[in-house]
C-alpha cells in the first residue's frame, strides 16, 4: 500500500500572500480566504454576516455606537403588550405561546408579568433567544415546568434592538411631526444631530436635547405676542451664569453679579416682518455689599463681691452671639476686648463678628438681608451680691445719708422711657445706706420695662450711690439723661455723674457719605480729632463731627483682590475735662 502523510499547518500568521506559488510560499501563509479572516492569533475566523434589519417607517436617520444604533422620531412609542397562553421550561430555558403571531424578533427585549407567580415565570426585563410563528424563548432558570396553559402578560417596545429610540420634538409651541434627517455625529458616545420638522425648520439636538444656542434670541411663530418673546429673552438671561432677568408685560429687566457692571444693547435683525424693541433703562452700576453692623459701648464696671458681674450679646430677643456670658474683666477697654474675642469664637455657630475699638465693640452681621432689622442687644448682669456691675451706658448717683440725715426718693425718669418708677423709699426705715438703696433698687427693677425678659434698666447699690445701667439696644438709644426725685434733710445729699461715650452713624461709609458722631455725657463742649490708616483716603473735615471722605487713587492701584480702595477711620472725642473716647469708621470707596 502507498505510504499515507499529513501537513498539519498550526496557524497562518504570515496572513494572506497570493504572490507566490503555493510551492514556494512559506508555511503559514494563505494564498486565498473565502467568506473568513485572519484574527491576531493567526487563526482563521468565519466572518461576520451582513443583515438587514427594518427600520420603523415612522424613524429617520441611524447613529452607530457601541451601544446600539440610534434611530430618531417625534412619535411616542408607548410599550404594547399581548397575552400568552401557555409556558413551559426545560433546562433553565423558558418558552411561552401565544395565541396569535407575536411579531417578536431574536435579540428584543421584554417584561414578563402576572399577578401571582410562585414558580418565577415573571421578569422585569429578559432578553429573547429564539422564536418560532407563535412562541419566544428566553433564558429563565428554575425547574423544569411541563408544557401547560397560563396567561401572562407581555410588554415590549415598537423600536427593536439593536436600534435605540430617540424621540425629538420641535421647538414650536403646535410643533409638526420630524420630517428628515439632514445630519448628525457621535460626541462623546451620544448622538448630535439635525432634525427637520415640516415647515418649523431645522433644529439641532444633543442625547435628545434641543441645542438652545441654535435658536437663542430667533422669534418664532409660537412667541406671538411682546410678552412671549419677552419670556424668551428672560429665559436666555436666565441660562447664563452672570445674569438673571424678569419680565413684566413685556418689559425685560436684567440683573448683573456683584461687581458685574455692564452696558445692554438692544439690536434686531428682521429677514420677514419688523421686529422694534427699545431700550427702557441702561445697566445701572452695581454698589458694593455692606455688612450690617452695630456697635456698644462699655462705659464702666465694678466688680463687686460673690460671683463678677457678666456680659452676654444677642440676636432677636433668643438668639446669643456669645457662647456665654462673659465675666466682667476689670476696666472697659479689656472688657470690650473679651466680648468680641467670644462672639469671634463663637462666629462658626452664630455667623456674626465682631471688632473691639477701645471699650466699643462693633458687631458684624452674616451676609445676606436676612439679619437687617434684627435688634442686637448687650445684656449686663450683677454680681451675685447685687455690689457689682457691667454698664453699657451708666450714670451714676453719688449719695450721701449721714448720721441725722433722712432722704426720701419718689420717682425715676429717663428721657428715652420716661417714668420708669414712682413711690417713697425714706431711708429712715432701713439701718443703713446700702440696705436703703438696695431697697431703691429693687422697688425700680420690678416695675421697669422688659425686652426678651431682660429688664431695660439695671440698678446696682452700694454704701455710696446707685450706678444706673441700660440694656443696649440698637432700635433704643441707651445713652440717656436719668433723673431721680427726692427730698433730702439733715445733710443728706445727692449728686450725678454720667460717663462720656459716643457713637457714629453710618459705621461703614462709601462713596458721597458722611458719618456722623454723637457725643453722651462728660462735660461739653468736645473736641474731636481725626485719623485714618491709609495715606490714599482724605478725610474732608479732620475736627469735625460730621465727616466724609474721598480718594484720588483708582481701585487698580489702590489693594489688591478687592473691588474698593478702604481703610480704618478713628475719632478720639475729648471733653473739657480731659476724658477721652474713641470711635472708628469703616470706610470703603470704590
Amino acid at each position: 500500500m502507498p505510504k499515507q502523510g499529513s501537513v498539519v499547518i498550526q496557524n497562518f500568521k504570515f496572513g494572506l500572500d497570493s504572490r507566490r506559488s503555493e510551492l514556494t510560499s512559506v508555511p503559514g501563509t494563505l494564498l486565498r480566504a473565502v467568506d473568513c479572516h485572519i484574527n491576531q492569533g493567526g487563526e482563521i475566523e468565519k466572518r461576520k454576516s451582513f443583515v438587514k434589519w427594518s427600520q420603523p417607517a415612522y424613524t429617520f436617520g441611524a447613529l452607530a455606537t457601541l451601544g446600539g444604533i440610534y434611530t430618531f422620531g417625534s412619535a411616542t412609542l408607548a410599550d404594547t403588550s399581548i397575552n400568552t397562553t401557555k409556558k413551559a421550561r426545560n433546562n433553565n430555558i423558558a418558552t411561552f405561546t401565544f395565541a396569535a403571531p407575536h411579531g417578536l424578533s431574536v435579540g428584543q427585549s421584554f417584561s414578563a408579568h402576572k399577578l401571582q407567580d410562585i414558580t418565577g415565570f415573571s421578569t422585569p426585563g429578559a432578553t429573547i433567544l429564539a422564536v418560532t410563528t407563535l412562541t419566544i424563548s428566553y433564558y429563565n432558570p428554575g425547574v423544569d415546568v411541563a408544557l401547560g396553559a397560563a396567561v401572562y402578560t407581555i410588554s415590549y417596545g415598537l423600536c427593536k434592538p439593536p436600534f435605540i429610540y430617540q424621540q425629538l420634538t420641535s421647538p414650536l409651541a403646535s410643533p409638526s411631526p420630524m420630517s428628515a434627517y439632514v445630519a448628525g455625529t457621535i460626541y462623546n458616545g451620544l448622538p448630535f444631530v439635525a432634525a427637520t420638522f415640516g415647515t418649523d425648520g431645522t433644529f439641532c439636538f444633543y442625547n435628545g436635547t434641543l441645542v438652545e444656542d441654535f435658536v437663542g434670541g430667533l422669534v418664532l411663530t409660537s412667541l406671538e405676542s411682546n410678552t412671549d418673546q419677552a419670556q424668551s429673552l428672560v429665559a436666555l438671561a436666565n441660562s447664563t451664569a452672570n445674569y438673571t432677568a424678569s419680565n413684566v408685560s413685556g418689559v425685560v429687566t436684567i440683573k448683573g453679579t456683584g461687581g458685574n457692571n455692564f452696558t445692554g444693547v438692544a439690536s434686531t435683525t428682521s429677514a420677514a416682518g419688523v421686529i422694534t424693541m427699545s431700550q427702557t433703562n441702561k445697566g445701572i452700576p452695581g454698589s458694593n455689599a455692606v455688612a450690617p453692623t452695630a456697635s456698644f459701648i462699655i462705659v464702666a464696671g465694678f466688680a463687686g463681691t460673690g460671683t463678677p458681674p457678666s456680659m452676654s450679646v444677642y440676636v432677636n430677643d433668643a438668639t446669643y452671639i456669645t457662647s456665654a456670658a462673659v465675666d466682667w474683666t476689670g476696666d472697659p477697654v479689656s472688657m470690650a476686648a473679651a466680648v468680641a474675642a467670644n462672639i469671634n469664637a463663637y462666629s462658626g455657630t452664630s455667623g456674626y463678628s465682631a471688632l473691639a475699638n477701645g471699650n466699643e465693640v462693633l458687631v458684624y452681621g452674616p451676609a445676606g438681608v436676612a439679619v437687617n432689622g434684627q435688634a442686637i442687644r448687650a445684656i449686663a448682669s450683677a454680681s451675685s451680691n447685687m455690689d457689682g456691675a457691667i454698664c453699657v451706658s451708666n450714670c451714676l448717683f453719688n449719695i450721701n445719708v449721714p448720721a441725722g440725715g433722712v432722704l426720701t426718693v419718689t420717682k425715676m425718669a429717663t428721657t428715652g422711657l420716661g417714668e420708669i418708677w414712682a413711690g417713697s423709699i425714706a431711708s429712715g426705715s432701713y439701718a443703713n445706706t446700702l440696705l436703703f438703696l438696695q431697697a431703691v433698687a429693687a422697688a425700680v427693677m420690678n416695675s421697669v420695662a422688659t425686652i426678651g425678659g431682660q429688664p431695660m434698666v439695671l440698678l446696682v447699690a452700694s454704701s455710696t450711690g446707685l450706678m444706673v445701667s441700660f440694656l443696649w439696644d440698637e432700635n433704643y438709644v441707651a445713652n440717656q439723661t436719668v433723673t431721680l426725685t427726692y427730698t433730702a434733710s439733715g445733710g443728706a445729699t445727692v449728686s450725678g455723674t454720667s460717663a462720656l461715650s459716643a457713637s457714629a452713624s453710618p459705621l461703614t461709609v462709601t462713596n458721597g457719605q458722611a458719618t456722623t458722631v454723637s457725643v453722651k455725657g462728660g462735660v461739653g463742649p468736645y473736641k474731636y480729632s481725626w485719623s485714618i490708616n491709609n495715606s490714599a483716603i482724605f478725610i474732608n473735615n479732620t475736627t469735625g463731627d460730621v465727616v466724609s471722605f474721598n480718594t484720588s487713587v483708582t481701585v487698580a492701584q489702590g489693594r489688591t483682590g478687592t473691588n474698593y480702595i478702604g481703610g480704618l477711620a478713628t475719632c478720639t472725642v475729648t471733653d473739657s475735662n480731659g476724658n477721652q473716647v474713641t470711635v472708628k469708621v469703616n470706610v470703603k470707596l470704590s
